[in-house]
């Protein structure tokens, strides 16, 4: 999973906006931003955003004011298959992939996932 991994990862504050975390998307070139939650990683995608807004709810509602998917993660030497699985029986579209040192080395998605099969 280590080849197909995007390392770029970028972390919102809880306390920033919505708004502010897409444009951080945005600006990035990224699908999601990683919040510290509590000591675990979670994770506020573009799936998300649209769904808010789609909500009609205010953009300048905090991150620390709403539900936040705890991403999961594998270790980088998994196989790609063992990830698809893991996606496919979770719901989940994102996975975070760990290097060797238990830390954040990258993050993969259902459509890499695909792509790379």
């Amino acid at each position: 999973m280590d080849q197909i991994a995007h390392k770029n990862i970028v972390w919102a504050g809880r306390d920033v906006s919505i708004r502010t975390a897409a444009e951080l998307m945005h600006q990035n070139q990224v699908s999601s931003v990683l919040v510290e939650c509590d000591g675990d990683r979670c994770i506020f995608s573009s799936e998300h955003f649209l769904a808010f807004l789609h909500s009609g709810q205010d953009c300048e509602i905090r991150l620390a004011d709403i539900r936040l998917n705890k991403l999961a993660c594998l270790v980088g030497a998994e196989r790609v298959l063992d990830a698809l699985e893991y996606l496919e029986q979770s719901g989940d579209r994102y996975l975070g992939v760990l290097g060797a040192g238990g830390e954040l080395a990258g993050i993969v998605t259902y459509s890499d996932i695909l792509t790379s099969i």
